[in-house]
């Protein structure tokens, strides 16, 4: 008589283990651990001029998933958050007129891979001071030389003698502030054509 195993409780025990063993190891060798760093975006500000209460806004990117984001505003972590989203409300008040700032972020994925932003440089500008003149030499490097004070001097430069020489004080900026509410007059001042 001819026994067919095939059909034995204890073969089909066995045949599904194997086939389990195998599934399993097989599955396991194909995942790889995550060794990639997350990417970090800064999302605000867009404006390389900030005022008032700006908000600063970091996202994450990770395909194993973020567990923590920092925010750093000139070099000092101000704010974290274990998602993917981070948000942070600098009082831009809190620091003086026309001053330069750096902003990033870090993140971390679930393996402690981290990630680092850009660098995104700002000018703070509120006008504090509440000067009522303003200039806005908008080509800086447009500079010519002025052989009666035996100097190089920018398209502005008379404009802005000519308003304190009449006692009046001016903001003469390379940018223009997101506000000129604070200003009475205003001027721009294009340069000269170059070649």
């Amino acid at each position: 008589m001819e026994v067919d195993i095939s059909r034995s409780p204890k073969f089909k025990s066995i045949l599904i283990l194997s086939l389990g063993i195998v599934i399993f190891f097989s599955c396991k060798s194909k995942i790889e651990p995550d060794t990639e760093p997350p990417e970090v975006e800064i999302l605000s500000p867009q404006s390389a001029v900030v005022a008032n209460v700006c908000s600063i806004k970091v996202a994450a990117y990770d395909r194993s998933g973020i567990s923590r984001i920092e925010i750093y505003l000139d070099n000092h972590l101000v704010q974290t958050a274990d998602d993917s989203i981070c948000m942070y409300q600098w009082d831009t008040r809190n620091v003086p007129d026309n001053s330069r700032h750096s902003i990033y972020a870090k993140a971390y994925d679930l393996e402690d891979n981290e990630g680092t932003s850009d660098i995104l440089n700002v000018t703070a500008f509120n006008n504090l001071d509440n000067t009522e003149i303003f200039i806005w030499l908008f080509d800086q490097n447009d500079v010519f030389y002025d052989s009666n004070i035996n100097k190089s001097i920018d398209c502005s430069y008379w404009l802005e003698q000519t308003i304190i020489v009449n006692g009046y004080s001016c903001d003469k900026l390379t940018f223009l502030p997101p506000d000129l509410s604070s200003y009475k007059v205003g001027f721009i001042t294009f340069g000269w054509e170059r070649t």
